[in-house]
């Protein structure tokens, strides 16, 4: 009988501990759930920028409302580009990243007001809502890297060019005084030594405009 109950207390007692670790690993569960749903809501929170121009006249008042814009999103754009980055000329096969009509398609850029009259500045003001999506901005930098790396490979290219231009150069130079030198010496012999003032001069001649050639070609 004392055997009964102490198994069935051993038996409640393993329940027991179960459940309350069931119950944690819940708590634990919950607690990264909620967290990634913070991060990901902080990720997803768009920034967006209300952004007034102002002009003698409504399209004047536009324009530079959109001016303000896209230097307010190319701003944004370059802080989080490497300072050795370009801002992007084009952004895919669409037109420039800052062009008007492609922010409104992206949905970058709306009109929030119409031009309305504006008595501090005696005349209108424009105003436009500005959202910095995060696909925009993850386009746009993607764009500037590729760029980027584009450019990196034709200026290597270009050295690496140049480099074996410049040892042609030298081994054309070596050459053109190893031939020089032969021809003077092989003359030299030839005459027995009774024009070697002249030769030399020839000699030197010849390198100089050896010389000169490669100047030139380079």
């Amino acid at each position: 009988m004392r055997t009964f109950w102490l198994s069935l207390l051993v038996i409640a007692g393993a329940l027991l501990l179960v459940g309350l670790r069931v119950e944690g690993s819940k708590k634990v569960v919950g607690k990264k759930d909620n967290k990634e749903r913070e991060v990901a809501a902080e990720r997803d929170r768009e920034p967006t920028k209300l952004i007034d121009g102002y002009g003698e006249t409504e399209g004047a008042a536009r324009a530079n409302a959109l001016r303000e814009a896209q230097e307010y999103l190319e701003r944004e754009l370059r802080a989080q580009m490497k300072p050795e980055w370009s801002f992007p000329r084009r952004l895919g096969d669409e037109s420039g990243p800052l062009d008007p009509d492609n922010l409104e398609k992206l949905g970058i850029l709306s009109e929030a007001q119409a031009p309305v009259a504006d008595k501090d500045v005696g005349g209108f003001r424009a105003r436009y809502k500005v959202t910095l999506t995060q696909k925009y901005s993850e386009s746009v930098l993607k764009k500037a890297r590729e760029e980027y790396v584009s450019q990196e490979k034709v200026k290597r290219k270009f050295d690496a060019g140049q480099r074996q231009f410049l040892l042609l150069r030298l081994l054309g130079g070596a050459v053109a005084v190893l031939l020089v030198v032969a021809g003077y010496l092989h003359l030299e012999e030839a005459t027995r030594g009774y024009y070697t003032t002249l030769l030399r001069v020839a000699a030197v001649g010849l390198l100089v405009l050896a010389m000169l050639g490669l100047v030139i070609i380079g």
